[in-house]
């Protein structure tokens, strides 16, 4: 893993707040699902396990867009660390411009949802498509907020633009972490057309899908891409 130096502004933004409450609602999204099904459907039913929701949402600073991310969350069954017990991922993939420079960050937080628990951030996570993954990209790790940890990475490196074009073509992404240091991988595929799920009458988990999502980051990215590119010009 290689730890570059950060490319962030030095104006001090803060590039997590706009989103803490999509994190909270999507987090509580979860913990319903669990509550309406794990009585009934845990054991015999899995389909509580996969992508809850998945929200576009731009990032504006005094009317400018400057950033574009998937607000999402996931539940699943660890068993690497917790022999099988629901948990829930939450958090964002962003696409930020800084300047000419365009960057791609992931926010995860995990939490287990049976009994009292709050939201701890990994020790460690990458993203991972078919053929590219950000584990071994420079990035910068720093913590955030509410239990959460950020992974910066620039948009420039392949394996970075790889899991990003990826990414954006299938709808799909894996999300990856371990709980400690040297520990084992949990994958957690996370699908970007799932924009909202709900509880059946026969107890099972019903997911709506639609590119809806993945449109908007898409004409959100390519804004962006055309601000970073007039920036440059701009020089």
């Amino acid at each position: 893993m290689g730890i570059s130096m950060d490319y962030r502004k030095p104006n001090g933004l803060n590039i997590q707040m706009y989103s803490i409450r999509r994190l909270a609602q999507g987090l509580m999204i979860a913990a319903a699902l669990i509550a309406g099904t794990f009585d009934f459907a845990c054991a015999q039913d899995d389909s509580i396990y996969g992508t809850v929701k998945v929200t576009f949402q731009p990032v504006l600073s005094l009317g400018n867009t400057w950033g574009c991310t998937f607000v999402y969350s996931a539940v699943y069954p660890d068993d690497v660390y917790l022999k099988g017990t629901p948990v829930a991922i939450d958090g964002n993939i962003s696409l930020f411009q800084f300047g000419e420079k365009l960057g791609l960050q992931l926010k995860i937080g995990v939490k287990k949802l049976a009994g009292v628990g709050s939201i701890k951030p990994p020790n460690f996570a990458y993203l991972k498509t078919e053929n590219y993954s950000t584990e071994k990209a420079h990035q910068v790790i720093r913590d955030g907020d509410a239990g959460h940890r950020l992974f910066d990475y620039s948009l420039y490196e392949p394996q970075v633009v790889g899991v990003y074009n990826e990414m954006l073509s299938s709808g799909k992404v894996t999300v990856v972490f371990n709980r400690k240091k040297d520990g084992k991988d949990v994958l957690v595929p996370v699908d970007l057309r799932v924009i909202d799920s709900d509880v059946l009458k026969r107890k099972r988990v019903n997911r709506v899908i639609s590119d809806k999502s993945l449109h908007a980051f898409a004409g959100c990215a390519a804004k962006l891409s055309g601000q970073a590119d007039q920036a440059k010009s701009g020089k």
